[in-house]
Parts: structure tokens; sequence; C-alpha cells
């Protein structure tokens, strides 16, 4: 859409610190416009209004990546783009345990197996696939970071992302306090035994944007309701299934090795 503006998107996978980039890293960068994710689909305007030199978009996607990408890249062909990875087994897990969090009643092996018979396929894991569809779409070669980088040395981390967009920060300005607290095993287990009694099995979401922000506000609501609580009731109250069985993540670690290993060679020969 623009000829003579940088555009630079973030294509955040859910759980790899997505939130925390997108509230506490770059709205301090400088050199580049971010536009944030409330005004994502705003983004034509704002660029037209605007006219700076140099804008950065983020966005999270879990599931069906080109479908999703295909407009923008249209809008935006030649874009700079950065993707963000977690081990599979760790991603996975994280993506189970916000999906109970949100009233999801399923149980880890019905929500994804290697069987490919759950809710998530075995085709959306894989990591080097999500890294062409940026490829083929944009034109251009992603810059593939790590989440576990992002834990050893945050500083660098930032340091690689502000480089590639043409940023600047200040250090005094950034907090790295994590944005949302985690919920331990006991509460997601309460909450999954909530869902499964009390949650609609196949609730229909409203196609008006409006309705369904309501009605996914609500849901979150009934789960903080839930989970809080939890806290004060005793653990020997609380089933004894496991959330995630054992044995499971180390399969699914196995599994997708080789498209692990990938996606690092890929980042270790550095983005253009």
């Amino acid at each position: 859409m623009s000829n003579q503006a940088q555009i630079v998107f973030h294509m955040g996978l859910a759980k790899v610190a997505s939130t925390f980039l997108q509230n506490s890293i770059f709205p301090k960068f400088k050199g580049v416009y971010f536009i944030r994710k409330l005004a994502y689909r705003q983004d034509r305007k704002i660029i037209a209004r605007t006219k700076r030199p140099r804008y950065l978009l983020s966005r999270e996607f879990d599931y069906f990546l080109e479908k999703k990408l295909r407009t923008f890249a249209e809008d935006y062909p030649g874009a700079k783009t950065i993707i963000i990875l977690r081990r599979h087994d760790s991603w996975i897990a994280s993506e189970y345990r916000k999906y109970v969090k949100n009233g999801g009643r399923l149980s880890f092996d019905q929500y994804f197996n290697l069987d490919n018979t759950a809710k998530i396929k075995t085709d959306e894991l894989y990591f080097m696939d999500k890294i062409k569809t940026l490829e083929k779409l944009f034109g251009t070669k992603p810059l593939v970071m790590f989440y576990d980088d992002l834990k050893i040395d945050p500083w660098a981390f930032i340091d690689k992302i502000a480089g590639f967009s043409g940023a600047k920060y200040n250090k005094k300005d950034i907090s790295l306090k994590k944005v949302h607290s985690s919920y331990n095993e006991k509460q997601l287990k309460i909450m999954r035994s909530f869902a499964r009694y009390f949650i609609r099995k196949n609730r229909k979401w409203a196609k008006n944007r409006t309705l369904y922000w309501i009605q996914r506000r609500s849901r979150l609501l009934l789960s903080y309701v839930i989970l809080y609580p939890s806290l004060l009731i005793p653990g020997a109250w609380v089933c004894k299934e496991e959330l995630i069985p054992s044995g499971s993540l180390e399969k699914i670690k196995n599994f997708y090795a080789g498209d692990w290993n990938k996606c690092m060679e890929y980042a270790g020969s550095g983005a253009k």
C-alpha cells in the first residue's frame, strides 16, 4: 500500500511473549511508528494519515497462518517480518493451559495428540512451514527468534529486534516485568472440571464483531471468577488426573525435533 514507508511486521505466536513485546517494548521504540494491537485494523488509515518512514505492526496468530496473513501481505508486499518461536512441546503445553484457563473442557490428548485425531492437528506445529509461508507471502526473509533467548538475555533479544526494525530505545524506559501471571495446575484442573459440567460444549460464537467481543469477555470474566477462588480449595479435594500426562511432552519434543533443528539452522543464517 505504501511505496515509501518501511513496514516491519511482528507475527507473534501466542504464548511467546507477544503481549509483553506489544505492551512493554514496542511502544518504547524510537525511530519507528508502532501501530498498537487495538488499532491493527486501522493500519492503512493510520499509515496514510501519519506518513512516517517506518512502521512496526504486531499481531498474534496461532493457527491458519497463511489464510490470516494473505490480505495483509497483499497490502504490504516486501514488508520485513519477525517470528518468535518456542519449542514445540513447551509451546503446545502453554497453549493448552491458556485454552483451559479460558474455559476449555478437553483433556490434553483431546486437545492435541500425535495421532492427529485431536482439536489441534499436527500440521499446525510445523514451524518451518510458517517461516516458509512468511517468505512466500512477503517475498522477504523473516527474522526468526526464540522465546528461550528472551528469557536468557532479554536486552540482547530486544537489541536484535530494534536493529532489524531500524529503531532505538533507552533501557531506563523499559520494564522487564511479566505482563501476565501464570495459573498453577490446581487452579487449571478446577477450571477444566467446572467447564466440563457448566460451560456449553459447542457454544456458537456471534459473527458480529461487537457481540463476539462481549461473548469472549464474558467467558473470560467467568474464568477469573473460578480461577482466583480456586486457590482456597484444598489440594486433596482436586482430582488426581494430571493436567498434561507425564511423557506426552517428551514424545512431542522428539516428534518435532527435526523441524526445530531446521528452524534453528534457518535463524542462524540471518534475515535479509
